[in-house]
C-alpha cells in the first residue's frame, strides 16, 4: 500500500468523522435522528467503497475504521474544551460579581453555590483566587450534592 494514499485517506476519514460529529449537533440532526443516522452510514459507507477503490479491502476497512474513530476522539475533546472554556467564564462572570459587592470592604467572605460545574474548572478558578491573595475552600455536602465554594481574605492591592 502506498503510504501517501494510506495518509491522505486516513486524513480524509478523520475530516469526515468531524464533520458528521458536527452536523450530528445542528437542530436539523436533533429533529431526525433516524434519517440523520441513515445518512452518516450513507456517508461512511461511500467513503470505504471509494477507499476499496484505491486499495484492498481490509486495508480500506481499517483505515476507514481508525480514521473514523480517531475524529470523533478528536470532536470529542473540542466539544469537552469548549464546554469547559464556556463554564470557567461563567464562574469568573459569578466570582467577579461577588467580588464586586465586597468592593468597599477590606476583607472578604463570600459563599456561593457551585454545584454545576465540574472539579476541573473549581480547580482552576480556585487557583486564580489562590494566587490573587485570597484563602478559599469548598464544601460538599453529600446528602444533597451541593458544592459550596467559600472565598475569605484580605483584599491584595498588588495586582
Amino acid at each position: 500500500m502506498d503510504p501517501i494514499t494510506l495518509l491522505l485517506s486516513l486524513a480524509g476519514f478523520i475530516l469526515l468523522a468531524l464533520c458528521l460529529d458536527f452536523h450530528s449537533k445542528t437542530g436539523w440532526a436533533k429533529a431526525h435522528k433516524l434519517w440523520s443516522i441513515l445518512l452518516h452510514l450513507a456517508i461512511i459507507a461511500a467513503g470505504f467503497v471509494i477507499m476499496t477503490q484505491l486499495m484492498r479491502t481490509f486495508d480500506a476497512f481499517y483505515v476507514s475504521l481508525f480514521g473514523v474513530a480517531i475524529g470523533y476522539r478528536i470532536s470529542g475533546k473540542l466539544t469537552d474544551r469548549a464546554t469547559k472554556r464556556t463554564q470557567l467564564k461563567e464562574l469568573t462572570a459569578q466570582v467577579e460579581a461577588a467580588l464586586i459587592d465586597h468592593a468597599g470592604a477590606a476583607s472578604v467572605d463570600i459563599n456561593l453555590d457551585v454545584s454545576a460545574y465540574p472539579g476541573n474548572v473549581l480547580d482552576d478558578r480556585v487557583a486564580t483566587l489562590v494566587k490573587d491573595g485570597y484563602t478559599v475552600s469548598t464544601v460538599k455536602l453529600h446528602n444533597d450534592k451541593t458544592v459550596t465554594l467559600k472565598i475569605t481574605g484580605r483584599r491584595s492591592n498588588a495586582k
